[in-house]
């Protein structure tokens, strides 16, 4: 119920917070708005989210819908609340329906975006590296993320970072300060 209300908020304010309405200039091309990033304190919890964001939008015309990505990976000691994971690439740890979730949101990226990303090692790695591109041009709305992006990563497009997980210490001050 708290996710379906998370999701409903944002999807409500989406456009106020992102600047939608606000046009501007980049790389000499006129872009409208920003995109997001919504941190999620688990794989669970995004999985959550990516499925609550694909029920809401469900009855929305195709051009109404928020452009959703979704990226995580195996971390050592991720259960861990005061460890702040590294961007790693490991998809052969994940549990088999944290896999097969990934392997499905992948699909509907590349159904989104005629590519032929999945989870194997090579791939995944290079749909880390599209989806930030993605990102960086404005061409997705927002990327749901486990220990992914928050730092290190710079893109002029984003400008909200919806968070729903604790942060501490030095990644509470590099995720705000990105």
């Amino acid at each position: 119920e708290r996710i379906g209300q998370v999701v409903g908020y944002i999807r409500e304010r989406f456009d106020q917070k992102t600047k939608r309405s606000f046009a501007y200039t980049l790389a000499g091309k006129r872009r409208a708005g920003f995109n997001s990033l919504l941190a999620t304190a688990s794989i669970d919890a995004a999985k959550r989210y990516y499925a609550e964001f694909a029920r809401q939008q469900a009855a929305l015309p195709e051009a109404q819908r928020l452009k959703i990505g979704l990226i995580y990976s195996y971390a050592a000691n991720e259960d861990d609340p005061d460890f702040l994971a590294e961007e790693e690439f490991e998809t052969e740890d994940l549990d088999a329906s944290s896999r097969d979730f990934l392997e499905r949101a992948i699909s509907d990226y590349n159904a989104m975006f005629s590519t032929s990303f999945d989870t194997s090692s090579d791939r995944f790695q290079n749909y880390y590296k599209d989806l930030s591109l993605r990102i960086r041009n404005r061409e997705l709305d927002l990327a749901i993320v486990v220990n992914m992006f928050l730092t290190g990563f710079d893109a002029t497009t984003l400008n909200t970072l919806w968070v729903d997980k604790g942060l501490r210490a030095h990644g509470l001050i590099q995720a705000y300060s990105r």
